[in-house]
């Protein structure tokens, strides 16, 4: 596990995962959607990562590049999806979690995925998939 795994670095390796494991591969448009994601996360909650009094790119720097991506690339394929799946849990089983909050996730995959200018059928398959462990009704 990296450092200071807490919400917005669970979200991080989510976006990440899927980005990678829906197609085989992360795009660099799809790591820009991602780091606008995880900045978006880290306002959400009010989180300043590197604690120089501002929520900005060192942040998001920090969160994907010093612990998500490398903690990911340290595992094989089950272990990513184990861990994807873990996240999932973890995440509806808080008291605070919605589905207002299920939604963001949802529409932040999607964006992820149209990052390419595609939506692949793996990647909505993914969607579906997580739209029922979710618990909503509509995908994103």
């Amino acid at each position: 596990m990296y450092k200071n795994h807490d919400i917005i670095h669970s979200f991080a390796f989510m976006y990440t995962a899927f980005a990678h494991l829906t197609d085989g591969e992360v795009a660099d448009s799809e790591k820009k959607v991602i780091g606008t994601k995880v900045w978006e996360w880290l306002c959400t909650f009010d989180k300043d990562v590197t604690g120089d009094g501002n929520i900005d790119g060192d942040d998001v720097i920090s969160i994907l590049f010093d612990d998500v991506f490398p903690f990911y690339d340290s595992m094989d394929g089950q272990g990513k999806v184990d861990e994807f799946n873990r996240i999932v849990s973890m995440q509806t089983s808080q008291d605070w979690w919605t589905d207002d909050m299920s939604n963001m996730v949802l529409r932040d995959l999607e964006d992820i995925a149209m990052a390419d200018g595609k939506l692949y059928d793996t990647e909505q398959e993914w969607l579906n998939i997580l739209t029922r462990a979710y618990g909503v009704t509509v995908t994103a």
